[in-house]
């Protein structure tokens, strides 16, 4: 299977390709009240309002990275982008290759996690289980905020308008 590896502080990170819409450079980003502090809000990309995870605040990492990417994903059915430190590569790694995490499993949250490997280079790569970043609770307050975002967005265009 392919995955897309990124980065995040130190560590390396896959997603299955098939999840990934587009990389992005970051947006300005809308700040929406209510949410979590590590949804950091929405942007508007060519008429989609996709509501922005930031990786490293979800991991409890507090100091930000000097560069960041924006990764658009199919969370759901929808669209949700998660800013990442940096995009590495598209690598082909084996079913049979990825190892189930150990239950001492220490570092970033076991939970995201479905099994980690060791690329040639001797880095580990943690296999990202991206369906368990949010919550069922986060979800519903992610999709009401971006529901409210649209609902703001089409009314100053019909305002402007008139």
């Amino acid at each position: 299977m392919k995955y897309l590896i990124f980065r995040i502080k130190e560590e390396l990170f896959g997603i299955d390709i098939m999840r990934i819409v587009e990389i992005l450079n970051p947006l300005d980003v809308h700040k929406v009240p209510e949410l979590p502090d590590f949804i950091v809000g929405v942007i508007s990309l060519r008429g989609d309002v996709i509501p922005l995870i930031n990786l490293r605040k979800r991991f409890g990492i507090e100091d930000r990275a000097e560069k960041e990417r924006v990764v658009i994903i199919r969370l759901n059915g929808e669209k949700v982008g998660i800013i990442v430190d940096s995009v590495t590569e598209i690598r082909d790694i084996p079913d049979d290759r990825i190892q189930r995490p150990s239950k001492l499993f220490k570092g970033f949250k076991a939970e995201f996690l479905t099994g980690i490997v060791e690329i040639e280079s001797g880095e580990v790569v943690i296999i990202m289980d991206i369906d368990k970043v949010l919550t069922s609770e986060e979800r519903v307050k992610l999709e009401k905020s971006r529901k409210k975002f649209s609902d703001k967005i089409i009314n100053n265009k019909k305002g402007k308008g008139d």
